[in-house]
């Protein structure tokens, strides 16, 4: 089982910052020493989907008990960054924060820096519409999806996938999940690096 949150809706459920574990494999055993194993026996004992999704529902309700709030501005920013057009810093003058706190706080509670989120969402986007379609205009995607230019787009598709647009296009699948690409080998690649 897995569980894909919202940007920036892990922090209460971690227990640490995102932000202390972007780039990271950590084992859940490390973030809810004891716990983890033991949630892990109840979902193998359970009879059915149904039971196992109650009992991580409720092992995930039982950690909103720690109190923790936003931080308002990440709120608003998740709200405006990577939208097309919207400049960092004119996010972080919207909240009424320098371009440098917007970046650590953000950083700390969603796992990336705003820059890259903005990237992220931008490339969702045009992976959504490169799903969907059979015939593209390139330069129009890119346009369409807030890219400069469509090298622009062609570089954050090989950086994020590993692929160029056309080839990720010869390997798309109706079964590959949101925030993942089929690779060549059968093996597959996560886009998301937001928890």
């Amino acid at each position: 089982m897995g569980v894909h949150f919202a940007p920036g809706g892990a922090v209460p459920f971690l227990g640490v910052p995102p932000g202390h574990l972007a780039d990271a494999h950590i084992d859940l055993e490390t973030l809810w020493p004891g716990q983890a194993s033991e949630l892990r026996d109840r979902l193998c004992d359970a009879q059915s989907p149904a039971k196992r999704f109650c009992i991580l529902e409720n092992a995930l309700v039982a950690r909103l008990g720690r109190l923790f709030r936003h931080h308002g501005a990440v709120r608003e920013a998740l709200e405006h960054i990577g939208r097309p057009g919207v400049a960092v810093a004119a996010v972080a003058d919207r909240v009424g924060l320098s371009h440098r706190r917007l970046i650590e706080i953000f950083t700390a509670e969603v796992g990336v820096p705003p820059k890259l989120f903005g990237r992220l969402q931008r490339f969702q986007r045009a992976m959504a519409v490169v799903q969907k379609a059979t015939s593209f205009d390139w330069a129009g995607l890119a346009f369409g999806c807030g890219y400069y230019d469509q090298s622009h787009l062609i570089r954050d598709f090989a950086e994020f996938s590993g692929f160029s647009p056309g080839e990720l296009l010869r390997h798309r699948s109706d079964r590959v999940k949101v925030n993942h690409v089929a690779l060549p080998d059968g093996t597959r690649s996560n886009l998301s690096n937001t928890a």
